[in-house]
């Protein structure tokens, strides 16, 4: 378990000391200076990587992995050093995309919407159907919706195809769709990060100890990796899964 640091500041992290406007990144790099941390030291503490860290001081988005677990990476290095955690990763989402202009982070933002249109006739009746039924057994499927459950893998028959070498961090969890499943994945608040069907092939990753949790649909349609490392499936083939730790 990461050793926290509680002697610093944790109140609401503004962007001004001193005078000088400061985004996100710059504030965790002089707070780990603070505390008196080398990204080496904070490296060893949360088992992620002193690049990733380097990269989220400067705002490097090129040098970061997706944004998915980027923010976790980001929970986790703030929590470690005491500082408020919700407005850092709010502030980490607006200041990564204008890390030159912070001013305009105050300002409105507008986000396209992108128009929905169902298809016509019976197609539609069947696909709406459809998604009725899924969403009545998926939330059907257990009756310990609230809790978080331990995973247990189920051990593979065959090895199956691996990750690509070259995205064989071990400081990474990964899951792996071998077969359509529906999954959910929460952060540590509850937050719902992910919440749709994954196709056959389709990976989604995550940094180790990151404190999510994971539903699905098919637990055996879901391959658990560490690294480049087949661990197993997360339940048996059909089996519906609830709030499973990834750790």
């Amino acid at each position: 378990m990461a050793t926290q640091i509680t002697h610093i500041n944790s109140s609401p992290l503004n962007g001004e000391r001193h005078g000088e406007q400061l985004h996100i990144g710059q504030e965790l790099e002089r707070a780990r200076m603070a505390a008196g941390l080398s990204l080496n030291d904070v490296s060893q503490q949360l088992h992620i990587g002193t690049d990733y860290l380097a990269a989220i001081e400067r705002l490097d988005k090129d040098e970061l992995p997706s944004l998915g677990y980027v923010l976790g990476f980001v929970r986790s290095y703030t929590k470690f050093l005491g500082l408020n955690t919700h407005d850092a990763i709010e502030r980490y989402k607006v200041e990564s995309e204008i890390p030159r202009d912070l001013g305009v982070r105050n300002a409105p933002h507008f986000v396209e919407q992108r128009e929905i249109r169902l298809p016509k006739g019976s197609v539609a009746a069947a696909l709406i159907l459809g998604c009725f039924c899924t969403m009545a057994f998926w939330y059907a499927g257990s009756s310990e919706a609230g809790q978080v459950q331990a995973l247990a893998l189920t051990p593979v028959a065959e090895q199956g195809p691996l990750i690509a070498a070259a995205e064989n961090d071990p400081n990474l969890i990964k899951l792996r769709a071998i077969g359509p499943s529906w999954v959910e994945v929460k952060d540590q608040s509850g937050q719902i990060m992910v919440s749709r069907i994954f196709v056959s092939g389709e990976v989604y990753e995550a940094p180790k100890n990151s404190g999510l949790t994971i539903s699905a649909r098919d637990g055996g349609a879901l391959e658990l990796y560490r690294g480049g490392e087949l661990l197993g499936y997360i339940g048996q083939k059909g089996q519906v899964v609830r709030n499973l730790a990834l750790e």
